[in-house]
């Protein structure tokens, strides 16, 4: 696949700090399908005093035209930020717009990689709203980051390069070395920690919680040392995770994880039983996983319940969808699939309302005046894990049982279920 490190960018617009006398109430979009320009991001402090956002956006998503077949064709892009002291603030500390074109006479297919650099000290936390605008679609796509520069040990202080690509998303695909970058850290040593730990699933809503002790025994431990321009290259395990330390006593760091190589798509076959397993009885499960041909096995459980290809190819594109999604948002030390709200985004479908704080998120089901009086809502808590700062943990009741069992009646019925709908 061809990449492009997109350098120029033609306008930039600077913001100062002001009062906003709105905010977001609903964070529905940040784990929502409905844009069509979909970006990544990460966050990468290069010094003391400057910080990166880093971007990759696949050309694909973007809307490329000419004015004269002489002229070559172009997208047209802007990608702004806005600063705040924390995710509950109103207040913008700083803002910037930056307006990038980029040139493809061929309109191939490729990835477009940049970079935006703001100013921001050593020792401050906060959060960043980003917001990508496709000029030419009239599309946005906005989202979120915790900003956390009060330590040179955290994920932020780290920057892994695959195949000559800047990471966005901590997931290995390829099985060479892996470059790892920590401008503040150069000359300094790191600890690379790996760990093969199997953990279960998300347990159904009215069941009690899980306790998860991450307080777990690395099965190698390994030091590696930064050269003096802050470079190093690693080799990874083929399975399980690996955490990469500067401090070893502390509770966090960059994190990788190596799932399957088409993650965080469910993409091969082998794959397509597991995340049945929650509308699967034991007798099922065992069966569709232990299948030579697991496709055909997935296939013929949802024709028998849908009694129609048509129907089963209907419902099987949803389900897996809403999978892939769970992955791609949901992913913490485990698959977004197997997380407390993947399940959730799985079975029921996503809300229509999330409300959002800095320890916890609301998820809120139904219609019209619902975001005040939802007819069904989940609580979701933020918990403290050092592999990663994505991992909630659902409030679970015992009143969510009778609706539990009637979501996955529905889906065994061979039909979609959405709640609040």
């Amino acid at each position: 696949m061809k990449l492009f490190f997109l350098s120029c960018f033609f306008l930039t617009l600077l913001g100062c700090a002001v009062s906003s006398t709105s905010t977001y109430n609903n964070y529905s979009y940040l784990y929502s399908r409905g844009s069509i320009i979909n970006p990544e991001f990460k966050i990468y402090h290069t010094n003391n005093d400057t910080s990166e956002i880093i971007f990759k956006i696949e050309s694909a998503d973007l809307i490329y035209s000419r004015s004269s077949p002489e002229f070559p064709y172009q997208s047209k892009f802007k990608i702004s930020y806005a600063l705040y002291e924390d995710l509950n603030s109103r207040h913008i500390v700083d803002s910037l717009t930056t307006h990038f074109i980029d040139i493809n006479p061929t309109k191939k297919h490729k990835l477009i990689y940049g970079r935006m650099k703001f100013p921001y000290e050593a020792g401050r936390s906060g959060t960043i709203k980003i917001t990508t605008f496709d000029q030419q679609r009239n599309q946005e796509h906005k989202t979120i980051n915790n900003i956390r520069k009060s330590s040179f040990s955290s994920n932020q202080n780290f920057l892994a390069i695959e195949n000559n690509r800047k990471m966005t998303r901590p997931f290995i695909t390829s099985d060479d070395s892996i470059k790892i970058l920590s401008d503040r850290n150069a000359g300094r040593p790191f600890y690379l920690k790996c760990f093969n730990d199997k953990f279960g699933i998300a347990r159904p809503p009215f069941s009690s919680s899980d306790i998860i002790d991450f307080d777990l025994i690395p099965n190698d431990t390994y030091q590696v040392n930064l050269s003096a321009v802050g470079q190093a290259s690693i080799l990874l395990p083929k399975n399980g995770l690996v955490l990469i330390q500067t401090d070893s006593s502390k509770a966090e760091g960059l994190t990788l994880f190596r799932f399957d190589k088409n993650y965080p798509k469910i993409a091969n076959a082998n794959g397509l039983a597991e995340p049945l397993r929650y509308i699967c009885s034991n007798d099922e499960y065992q069966s569709l996983t232990e299948s030579d041909n697991q496709k055909l096995a997935v296939e013929q459980f949802w024709i028998e319940r849908c009694k129609s290809k048509d129907r089963a190819r209907e419902i099987i594109q949803e389900y897996y969808t809403r999978v892939n999604e769970a992955n791609t948002y949901f992913t913490s030390y485990i698959e977004g699939w197997k997380t407390d709200r993947g399940m959730i985004a799985i079975i029921y479908g996503k809300p229509l309302n999330i409300e959002k704080r800095n320890d916890y998120e609301v998820w809120k089901y139904g219609q019209g005046s619902s975001y005040q009086a939802p007819s069904l809502s989940f609580t979701f808590y933020k918990r403290q894990n050092p592999f990663t700062d994505n991992d909630y943990t659902l409030k679970r009741e015992y009143f969510f049982k009778p609706g539990w069992y009637r979501a996955l009646d529905i889906w065994r019925a061979g039909r979609i279920y959405k709640a609040g709908t």
